[in-house]
């Protein structure tokens, strides 16, 4: 019987140290972070364009006579769909034709005496087809702010070659203008 006491005494004292004891409880903090996003725009026009100039002759329609002198212009667009809630703008990038000329693209260096010199290539951009701006390389344009709701939008352009010097070297006339699309 003493035994059976020492074994109720233990339980006991074992039942008393738990119920005495003060619980412990840790609080877990969790941060849940993300964004919810408008799905871009699709560009709905060729992502690479080859865009013709045309082949043309000094003196000719009075192309090359004189400084500011431009051939005829070559219109091409840009289309985008967007959803709602979503704006597109873009950035074109390329070489100045000098410091003080940040709306004409130089045109591309071809070793030898191939290249073209004394031109380069001015274009303007505008929304509707009625209101024309000269394009600023390294400047942010706004195609379109918000669309609410989802639509469809067109940027168009006019590219014309345009002399700079007072006398034009015939040769190849190329150039290379990047533009920076971005969706918000």
């Amino acid at each position: 019987m003493n035994s059976i006491m020492k074994v109720c005494a233990y339980f006991f004292s074992i039942l008393a140290l738990i119920f005495s004891t003060q619980a412990m409880s840790y609080d877990a903090v969790f941060n849940v972070t993300g964004a919810v996003r408008a799905g871009t725009c699709k560009l709905t026009s060729y992502v690479a364009y080859d865009i013709f100039l045309g082949d043309h002759l000094i003196g000719a329609n009075g192309f090359g006579n004189s400084k500011g002198s431009k051939t005829k212009e070559v219109e091409w667009v840009m289309s985008f769909d967007c959803p709602e809630n979503s704006g597109v703008y873009i950035r074109p990038r390329g070489n100045t034709y000098s410091s003080s000329e940040d709306t004409i693209l130089s045109l591309d260096y071809i070793s030898g005496s191939t290249s073209a010199k004394g031109l380069g290539i001015e274009t303007s951009y505008s929304k509707n087809r009625t209101s024309w701006y000269a394009m600023r390389l390294y400047s942010n344009i706004t195609v379109h702010g918000r669309f609410e709701p989802a639509g469809s939008t067109t940027m168009y352009f006019r590219s014309v070659y345009k002399q700079m010097d007072a006398t034009i070297t015939p040769g190849i006339a190329n150039a290379t203008l990047n533009i920076d699309v971005t969706y918000e």
